[in-house]
């Protein structure tokens, strides 16, 4: 990178909006000075377009569906020329099925090759010619400085399909930060003030050389905060190649804020105040939420009506069963929940209760056999002592989900999980959980 940019974008104030603009500069003299200094900053504006124009053929939309019943959209980057894309995992998996939206208009099959959910960060591949990928860049060793700018690109508009990827620019906050209440998920991320919508999810974060040096993941409302996977985090020791054979494929056992996409409108405004999540209706059940989710593509993940028990046994993958002692020793376990620590307006309502929220009940996991509802609480794990008494292990009450994540991760298929749940304004109850695995 040209130094004097370097050192520009460390120094300058600037404004930046959804569309490629860059805001006047405050010249507090006429001078030759102030003209090098404006001459500089024109330099950096059409330093933005032309890295914006190199990453557009790099940067696909990403349409999710299960059974033919599209389920999410998000972005994702295009890292060789063999077709290997990086993008979230909570982009991919909600479905099954997959098309990638070239920027020229091609559409293409996608084919899932790794998932890691734990990290939220997934790789697709698809079978095309002429594909562009992008450079892989580095964050650490002070590539990356707090104050320096950076791209993001992806399709926010979702459904709408934007003819071509949109583009935000912002500064860096933080390069190994972390996202409050979601550590497990994201143990290292780079903290921008970039705008991001849920659409953006899976877009590649570029530095000025083009560099792609992070996966757009999440956003804080609040704080107006951006966080992006480091590719640091993805690209260490031999991550990638195993993506690439597909080698990577862990899923959910519980989890921090990702979940899916369809939990986005949830996450976007999960820091406002409780009448304006009332209006949104949570999981897009508000008659606010119902517009924006027909508008960006988001549809409740509700459980549906119940079930006869063994009809939903039927459909579930793991087949609850007796494990053998080689099963239990090779294979992973698997709660099926997805779950957040309550954010800090919700700690500070006068209306709070301790406890992490349940934001999805996965229909394929051994949860969805329990009484277990998305927006319970778990506020405890809970085991039986040797004087017959049930108590509360570790944290009580929980506040972060790693509780339960280092807890089920201790665990083997066919081990109880015994959960303290709390239902709205009733007394907690026990919950018992056989853990399955996924095939």
């Amino acid at each position: 990178m040209n130094q004097a940019l370097a050192a520009l974008t460390r120094e300058l104030s600037v404004c930046l909006g959804l569309s490629l603009c860059l805001a006047p500069f405050a010249i507090a003299e006429e001078s030759s000075g102030s003209n090098h200094r404006l001459e500089e900053a024109l330099e950096l504006q059409d330093k933005f377009a032309e890295v914006y124009e190199a990453a557009l053929p790099k940067t696909v939309l990403i349409k999710t569906y299960d059974n033919g019943t599209l389920k999410a959209t998000g972005s994702g980057a295009i890292i060789d020329a063999t077709g290997n894309i990086l993008t979230c995992a909570h982009v991919v998996e909600p479905g099954n099925g997959y098309e990638v939206i070239l920027s020229d208009q091609r559409v293409l099959p996608g084919k899932l090759l790794s998932s890691n959910p734990g990290g939220d960060y997934a790789m697709l591949k698809i079978d095309a010619p002429r594909l562009s990928p992008f450079t892989l860049g580095r964050s650490g060793d002070g590539n990356i400085q707090p104050g320096d700018f950076v791209i993001a690109l992806g399709h926010p508009m979702k459904p709408n399909n934007d003819a071509q990827p949109a583009m935000c620019v912002g500064v860096v906050r933080d390069v190994n930060g972390r996202v409050p209440g979601a550590s497990a998920a994201y143990p290292s991320v780079i903290v921008t003030d970039v705008p991001l919508f849920s659409g953006n999810s899976g877009g590649p974060l570029v530095n000025l050389d083009g560099e792609l040096i992070g996966i757009n993941a999440a956003i804080r409302t609040d704080r107006l905060e951006s966080f992006s996977i480091c590719l640091d985090e993805i690209n260490n020791g031999n991550t990638l190649q195993l993506m690439r054979r597909g080698e990577i494929r862990e899923e959910w056992l519980s989890g921090g804020t990702t979940g899916s996409e369809m939990n986005s409108l949830e996450r976007f405004f999960s820091d406002f105040s409780d009448g304006t999540r009332n209006l949104f209706g949570g999981l897009s059940e508000g008659p606010l939420g119902r517009f924006f989710s027909e508008l960006f593509g988001s549809t409740p993940n509700e459980a549906g009506p119940q079930q006869n028990l063994e009809q939903r046994r039927e459909r579930l993958p793991f087949r609850p069963r007796d494990y053998t002692a080689e099963e239990r020793a090779t294979l992973k376990p698997y709660l099926g929940l997805t779950i957040r620590a309550q954010t800090q307006v919700e700690r500070s309502s006068r209306n709070y209760r301790p406890g992490l929220i349940v934001v999805e009940v996965r229909s394929d996991g051994p949860a969805s056999l329990s009484e277990v509802k998305q927006g319970d609480f778990i506020t405890g794990i809970m085991e039986l002592g040797a004087d017959g008494r049930w108590t509360n292990v570790g944290a009580t009450p929980l506040t972060e989900p790693t509780g339960v994540i280092d807890y089920v991760t201790a665990r083997k298929p066919g081990d109880a999980v015994h959960l303290e749940v709390r239902s709205g304004e009733n007394d907690p109850r026990r919950v018992t959980i056989v853990l399955g695995h996924r095939q």
